[in-house]
């Protein structure tokens, strides 16, 4: 997902500078008075552009309102990579007023902000959005701001938010062709052709790239971002490499970086159609233009040149491909893809391991993998050489045959060598098949340890239950559970120690889920979603009662990490839960080729929005929750207005006996 969305957003970026605030005063202000100075349409890449921004507000000559619309410009660029700032700069733009109207820079800078939590970010922006929307309803800063807060969902996993939100901008925006209508449907065409989306999805984001195409052909390198994207997610996502091509060769030539990178993974679909020599001349081409971009998009380029290279050239090194890290612009989970895409023939075991061992270190950082295809395209490679195997020994054996009948003496000599060869044979099938049995294994039992209980681990591996279910509805219970003020609580702390204590925190609440027989659904940041009642059915009753003493395990563990943490990091953190019960779709969400276990629903929304109102050490649940709890354990905390909900919702706190009222604000 990451890569999609980082190759077509920046191509885009580049291809309309600007393009964001075109119709809005600040920008015109800066083009007038800023970019004269700076000859901004010379200077290619986003360092460049930042780097000079940063030398001309320095200036002594630059007045106030120069400075100003400079770190506006600055803002607009380090959004989507903020490691193009260093900490002191970003500072130095933290320590920026943005003017009362200026609703776009105060949403960039909302995202900016390090001490403030997602879930305070995303309400400070949501009141922004909805102020655009009141005040500002007929011109295009609600559009412009709907985009930055979909792109914050977006990078943390959420494209169904993102997608909701640029469809209510259009709707505002209306038909006429426009900036930010452009702006917009190319980001949700971004969304739609995302690899892990169903095909029809990748389809309506093909199509909304030719539409935007169509409509604005008067723009070069808007033509060939256009061109660029829609190869792409035909080339990963749909696997139809002879349109693949066709988008890639309407790049036009003016457009160098677009062009440039469009030979390669053109070569990589001729590849994909057995067109070996075609591609040759392609990366030769590529080779010959010396195109080198700075960006962490280099390394990942290159290892899917060295992927043609080696289908083609029949190679045995990708060293690019072995050693991708996960980052802005892609991760070792798209080399995995790229390698099932266009790979044919077995790697070598050494390098296999190295690009397994990358894979690991990932998936045990972003929890996730396409194990259904790996699974398969092991066992593929597997029957493959067991083929080769076969056919070797009827050979072998045939010509056994033909020298017995020769000479007696030959047939002695050569039956040994046959069984030498059996054996050998036999025991590298037998020990490439533990081998591979054991990554299984591991992979299997490691990925369902850490979302679920050990007695529901059993039911699947036994083939009693299985999580790929068709969606459907069901009663069940959900718990959002969040230390309160994290980010600001362990700023003062390295990454390391940072890393140690979320580490631990999450390791423990995991046990304490597991023991209730709740699902983790997710982590969120510092925040845990637990669902109960799925997969394993049970009554609504007893999913409120092991909610509640999920809760309160929580509370208690939390107390005894305190004790340590205060010893080792000279800090102690809070933790606010809510709970809520309700009907909610449950099962398998994705397409054929990935998908997740998860649930989705309104209960969920209300879930997270009641855990949001929770004070710092307390359980807060819903009226039906506390009904099934039972009333007389509950405090009615009155009704409340929660956001995206019609009706007020009662809400109750949870009583909680003297001890672990203690450890909860300990």
């Amino acid at each position: 997902m990451r890569l999609i969305l980082a190759i077509a957003t920046l191509f885009c970026l580049f291809a309309w500078p600007g393009l964001a605030l075109e119709k809005v005063s600040y920008d015109l202000e800066f083009e007038a008075t800023v970019a004269p100075f700076l000859k901004m349409d010379s200077i290619v890449s986003r360092e460049a552009k930042v780097a000079a921004l940063l030398k001309f507000i320095d200036s002594p000559n630059t007045s106030a309102r120069q400075k100003y619309l400079a770190w506006r410009r600055i803002s607009s660029y380090s959004i989507y990579n903020p490691s193009i700032l260093s900490e002191h700069d970003l500072r130095r733009l933290l320590n920026q007023k943005p003017a009362d109207d200026d609703l776009l820079f105060q949403v960039q800078i909302i995202r900016h902000i390090p001490e403030l939590s997602d879930a305070e970010k995303q309400m400070r922006m949501e009141v922004i959005y909805e102020r655009a929307l009141r005040e500002f309803s007929n011109t295009e800063i609600p559009a412009f701001v709907a985009d930055v807060l979909a792109d914050f969902h977006i990078f943390r996993d959420r494209p169904l938010e993102a997608i909701n939100i640029l469809e209510k901008a259009l709707k505002i925006l209306g038909k006429e062709a426009n900036p930010a209508r452009r702006y917009v449907y190319n980001h949700l065409a971004i969304l739609y052709t995302d690899v892990f989306q169903s095909d029809e999805n990748i389809r309506k984001g093909i199509a909304l790239y030719k539409e935007l195409e169509s409509q604005y052909s008067n723009r070069q390198s808007a033509d060939g971002s256009m061109a660029f994207n829609e190869g792409i997610a035909y080339l990963f996502g749909l696997y139809e490499f002879d349109r693949a091509v066709e988008a890639f060769q309407r790049i036009h030539k003016r457009d160098l970086p677009t062009y440039s990178e469009g030979l390669v993974y053109r070569a990589a679909a001729l590849v994909g159609m057995k067109k070996s020599g075609e591609a040759l001349k392609l990366i030769q081409e590529f080779d010959k233009l010396g195109y080198n971009d700075r960006s962490g998009r280099m390394t990942y380029l290159n290892c899917v040149r060295e992927l043609v290279l080696f289908e083609t050239l029949q190679r045995d090194d990708i060293p690019s491909c072995e050693f991708v890290t996960d980052n802005y612009y892609s991760s070792a989970i798209d080399v995995v893809m790229n390698i099932d895409a266009l790979v044919k023939r077995p790697l070598p075991p050494q390098i296999e391991f190295r690009i397994l061992r990358n894979f690991r270190q990932y998936f045990l950082t972003k929890f996730r993998y396409r194990l259904k295809n790996s699974t398969a395209r092991t066992t593929s490679h597997l029957e493959l050489e067991r083929s080769r195997i076969e056919e070797e020994r009827s050979r072998l054996e045939a010509e056994l045959e033909r020298k017995s009948n020769q000479l007696k003496t030959i047939i002695l000599y050569s039956t040994g060598i046959v069984v030498v060869i059996l054996i050998l044979a036999i025991w590298r099938v037998w020990w490439k098949n533990r081998r591979i049995e054991a990554l299984q294994a591991y992979i299997r039992t490691n990925i369902l340890q850490r979302f679920l209980p050990e007695a529901l681990i059993k039911e699947i591996l036994q083939g009693r239950s299985r999580l790929e279910q068709d969606p459907q509805k069901k009663m069940i219970t959900i718990l959002f559970a969040d230390l309160v003020a994290f980010s600001a609580t362990t700023e003062a702390l390295g990454t390391d120690a940072i890393a140690r204590l979320l580490n631990t925190y999450l390791k423990t609440m995991t046990e304490v889920v597991f023991a209730e027989g709740g699902t983790i659904d997710k982590f969120i940041g510092d925040a845990v979603m637990v669902i109960f009642g799925a997969p394993f059915e049970s009554s609504p009753t007893d999913q409120v009662q092991r909610a509640v003493r999920c809760a309160e395990r929580m509370f208690q563990a939390l107390a005894e990490l305190n004790l340590a943490w205060e010893k080792e990091f000279k800090t102690t953190l809070g933790l606010r839960i809510g709970i809520n019960s309700g009907e909610a779709i449950v099962g398998s969400f994705g397409s054929e080729k990935r998908s997740d276990y998860t649930v989705i629903g309104n209960a969920v929304n209300i879930a997270a929005r009641i855990e949001a109102l929770a004070p710092p050490g307390e359980i807060v649940m819903s009226q039906t929750s506390a009904e099934l709890y039972g009333r007389r354990n509950c405090q009615s905390l009155g009704n409340f207005r929660l956001k995206g909900v019609t009706e007020e919702q009662e809400l109750f706190q949870v009583e909680l006996n003297r001890q672990n009222k203690l450890q909860a604000n300990a």
